[in-house]
């Protein structure tokens, strides 16, 4: 693949999970975050997601290692009869615990995290994981990734994970990340080219939050952490 520059381009497919629930049926929270899976409506995005792409091309195909980027990316690897790649480091973004000295503000720590960043020491959720090294995580592994030889990678991470990533195409400050929102299941295409030396020359996001049933884009006005913050807010009543 090439720029019309004729210079090496590579193109990262970036999807986030299908939708999870974090409350269980009987209205309590899940016991433990980092192992929920697709809800089945999440299951039907991840269907959705592969009738979207049956025609796109990808050499491979990789996700975080928690099980609702797994069961997402499945559809799309079977088709393909590639195997998922794992990396840990595309987690999501880890929260606080009930450690915490004080309670939460659901809006500051959650809705409006990204755009609240204001030192090196912040941290997700109060003592959850701290933005600059969850940046650093992040940011190292694609890095590596991006040395490697391929024209075309499907990457199905979170929504903190892939605003952080597009933050950093955009050559933003990491509090960028607040204003790319990912709705559950949602698709963005960038292009990186390469010069001659194989170094970095551009970046361009070439499509961002298109969410895989189209006719859900008017459906809610709040944007997805708003929603999370939404569904726990009577826990911090």
């Amino acid at each position: 693949m090439k720029s019309f520059d004729n210079l090496k381009r590579k193109r990262i497919y970036l999807f986030r999970h299908g939708e999870v629930s974090y409350i269980n049926e009987n209205g309590t929270a899940v016991a433990n975050p980092t192992k929920v899976s697709l809800t089945k409506t999440g299951k039907s995005q991840a269907m959705l997601i592969d009738q979207n792409t049956q025609n796109f091309k990808f050499e491979r195909i990789a996700c975080s290692g928690l099980l609702r980027t797994k069961e997402t990316a499945g559809p799309i690897s079977k088709r393909r009869g590639l195997k998922i790649e794992i990396y840990n480091e595309f987690d999501e973004i880890k929260g606080g615990t009930k450690k915490n000295k004080e309670k939460p503000d659901i809006y500051k720590d959650i809705a409006y995290h990204f755009e609240n960043i204001s030192s090196n020491e912040d941290k997700f959720f109060g003592s959850g994981e701290n933005y600059f090294l969850f940046q650093k995580r992040i940011l190292r592994k694609l890095e590596e990734i991006l040395t490697e030889e391929w024209h075309s990678i499907a990457l199905i991470l979170h929504g903190g994970v892939n605003a952080m990533i597009l933050s950093w195409v955009a050559n933003m400050h990491i509090s960028g990340a607040a204003i790319f929102d990912q709705v559950p299941g949602c698709m963005n295409i960038i292009d990186i080219d390469f010069d001659k030396n194989n170094k970095i020359y551009r970046k361009t996001i070439r499509a961002i939050n298109i969410p895989p049933d189209t006719t859900s884009l008017d459906v809610n006005y709040f944007n997805s952490w708003e929603g999370v913050a939404e569904k726990i807010k009577p826990f911090f009543n």
